[in-house]
């Protein structure tokens, strides 16, 4: 197979961009969504530190789900006091810790081929285009370093100023240290994988979405769905914010285990015929989806588009639902838009 029968599709004309240009370079599905994670972590102060997830398979790779949701904080520390029901919650204390430099790093090492120095320049470079050169220099860290780039002093000492303890959060040094991305089997049923719906406990902020997906010639899918809050608070001088999303501490409530991932529903599926995907599907948004109501939708006189209009689109017309279809022996593949 060519370099024709690689495909990738992302939320922004700037990530696909990026995206194909390392498909084209012989790079993985892998590689081609994470430096689309990292263009859109450029241009978005908000993309860096917030939820990521990847689920990928294919022929030698097998199926998996790497989770980089964010962490609920307070390892190593005492319980606080917590809230009572008419306090204010300040914004600290809805502080998380973000997985996204340990999951991009077990991400590469899983399926990467190309340096992720390499796959973080085109973020790098938006950044600076901004105007954002703490960004820039942070995206830079993460691209050589991985999750040591946030565990360095300077990143510590930032995060710890507007979520530590002594601001009214609960962030610790030692939440930065242990964090750890997860790598989940997805949920299975006839036909598809896809990541689970998992119920949050939370209040969750407005948030805004992007996707990533990805065919490489080896017939190999991935699909990533970033999850940030865009009024999250900056971290200084990195230029980048952290999403609203730990569970403040209430007086008489038992607390969220401190480490514990906050997860939220994604709604990624990867089609399967047997143990190999042709599709993937996605959804900007984060909500539960019945993927078995999906797949009884998709009928064999239809295409794959027309079917996820029908099942996805047609009642919920404010939905962005993407797709690409992989190269078969027949055919070239398909990146779309459902609309």
């Amino acid at each position: 197979m060519t370099s024709r029968a690689a495909i990738a599709l992302g939320s922004e004309p700037s990530m696909t961009e990026s995206a194909r240009m390392v498909l084209a370079k012989g790079g993985t599905s892998v590689d081609a969504c994470i430096t689309g994670f990292f263009t859109a972590a450029g241009a978005h102060p908000g993309v860096l530190l917030g939820c990521v997830s990847l689920l990928v398979a294919g022929t030698g790779v097998g199926e998996h789900l790497f989770d980089g949701s964010v962490v609920q904080p307070g390892v190593g520390a005492p319980r606080p006091r917590g809230f009572q029901q008419d306090d204010l919650i300040p914004v600290s204390a809805r502080i998380p810790v973000a997985a996204t430099g340990a999951m991009l790093s077990a991400v590469h090492a899983y399926g990467g081929s190309i340096p992720m120095s390499e796959l973080a320049t085109p973020g790098v470079r938006l950044a600076q285009a901004a105007r954002a050169a703490g960004r820039a220099h942070l995206l830079r860290r993460v691209g050589d370093a991985g999750p040591v780039a946030l565990r360095e002093s300077s990143f510590v000492r930032a995060l710890l100023e507007i979520g530590g303890r002594h601001e009214g959060g609960n962030v610790t040094q030692q939440d930065l240290a242990d964090v750890q991305a997860s790598i989940l089997e997805p949920c299975r049923m006839q036909g598809v994988i896809h990541a689970s719906a998992e119920p949050f406990a939370g209040d969750v902020p407005e948030l805004t979405c992007l996707m990533m997906m990805a065919s490489d010639p080896r017939g190999v899918l991935a699909v990533m769905h970033c999850a940030f809050d865009p009024q999250g608070p900056e971290v200084a001088p990195h230029q980048v914010t952290v999403s609203r999303l730990a569970v403040p501490v209430r007086r008489g409530i038992p607390r969220v285990r401190p480490g514990s991932p906050i997860r939220l529903p994604i709604p990624i599926a990867l089609l399967m015929e047997g143990r190999t995907p042709w599709a993937a599907v996605g959804i900007h948004k984060v909500e539960a989806v019945d993927w078995q109501i999906v797949m009884d939708r998709v009928k064999a006189d239809l295409s794959l588009e027309q079917s996820l209009r029908a099942a996805l689109v047609d009642n919920h017309p404010e939905r962005r639902v993407f797709a690409i279809v992989r190269a078969t022996g027949s055919g070239a593949p398909r990146a779309s838009e459902i609309k």
